[in-house]
């Protein structure tokens, strides 16, 4: 990422006000990194030893293909705990969609299927995103449109497996073409 305002603000709060950690990584990336290279892959083999797959899920989509059946939340009766929007988690969105707006993107959020996300979050959300005028589609509400099964189609109870993640991309892809 280019040196910005916008990347020195995502530090400053990320390093809970401390200035000058954030200014070293926005704008001097050489102080931070300069001796970086040598520890990479002995840090890095020392903290994953022994996470296994799950290491490696932080960091994005890994194949899983192995099922494992849990309840969909979403599903039940009980909505489940209020929650409410972190400020910092606003302050991302809204540049995110100003970015977008300034280049001409065409923006939509979406919520992937998870069997923990409850309606309450849903509802929060859906809310928020009304409130400000984004595009939004909650595919908790197409589980059955989309063909995600709780006992086919999730790895854990946070993340969709290969099959879940196949099907939950045909159907946006769909969802897409048809809009826009």
């Amino acid at each position: 990422m280019k040196p910005s305002m916008e990347k020195y603000k995502s530090l400053y709060a990320y390093f809970d006000g401390d200035a000058w950690e954030a200014a070293k990584y926005a704008f001097l990336p050489l102080l931070p990194y300069h001796t970086w290279w040598s520890s990479v892959w002995i840090d890095g083999v020392k903290s994953s030893f022994g996470r296994g797959a799950d290491f490696l899920e932080e960091r994005g989509f890994l194949r899983h293909d192995r099922a494992t059946s849990y309840p969909i939340a979403y599903i039940g009766d009980e909505e489940g705990e209020e929650k409410t929007i972190p400020p910092e988690n606003d302050e991302a969105l809204s540049a995110i969609a100003a970015t977008c707006e300034e280049n001409g993107i065409a923006l939509v959020f979406f919520k992937a299927p998870v069997a923990k996300w409850t309606r309450a979050e849903s509802k929060v959300v859906k809310a928020y995103m009304a409130e400000h005028g984004y595009t939004y589609l909650e595919l908790n509400d197409h589980l059955d449109e989309i063909g995600i099964a709780p006992e086919t189609d999730f790895y854990n109870e946070l993340h969709l497996n290969t099959s879940g993640a196949n099907k939950t991309t045909d159907f946006l892809a769909n969802y897409l073409k048809e809009r826009f």
